[in-house]
């Protein structure tokens, strides 16, 4: 099970994807704007993905996503664009800022499960299997 973070501020479109991550068996945590995003990241355990909305009051996605790719504690942790902005060069200034995929709303129920899982994978996929010396253990490592 995956700890899922989800910053989304229209309610509706937010429980859908809280449910949605829940329905796959992952651990979803939603929030409205960057102001909760930025108290999560001081005060809650790191999640293993971040779905973020573009269109957010305060802070836009794309600010949030520079910082949350500045960071050092977070950098690393992929994160989806969920958003109605569907313009070529928002998808694109999107994925040069760091985020791992890019979804446009309105979105399938099993494309964002699919999305999800395979953003999941590839994060586990960064980890390789280096033996411990002198044992015939392995153990995983994080790629530099």
């Amino acid at each position: 099970m995956a700890r899922i973070w989800i910053v989304e501020d229209d309610p509706q479109i937010g429980l859908l994807i809280e449910m949605t991550v829940k329905k796959a068996g992952h651990e979803p945590m939603r929030m409205p704007d960057g102001v909760q995003l930025e108290r999560a990241i001081e005060r809650e355990p790191l999640p293993d993905l971040l779905l973020l909305d573009l269109m957010l009051r305060e802070k836009n996605g794309f600010v949030l996503l520079r910082e949350w790719k500045e960071r050092m504690k977070t950098r690393a942790i992929p994160v989806i664009i969920i958003s109605a902005r569907s313009a070529e060069h928002d998808k694109v200034r999107g994925l040069e800022l760091g985020a791992e995929d890019y979804i446009t709303k309105p979105f399938g129920v099993r494309e964002l499960q699919a999305r999800i899982q395979a953003a999941l994978r590839r994060r586990s996929g960064r980890l390789c299997s280096c033996p411990i010396r002198g044992t015939s253990m392995w153990t995983a490592c994080a790629r530099n």
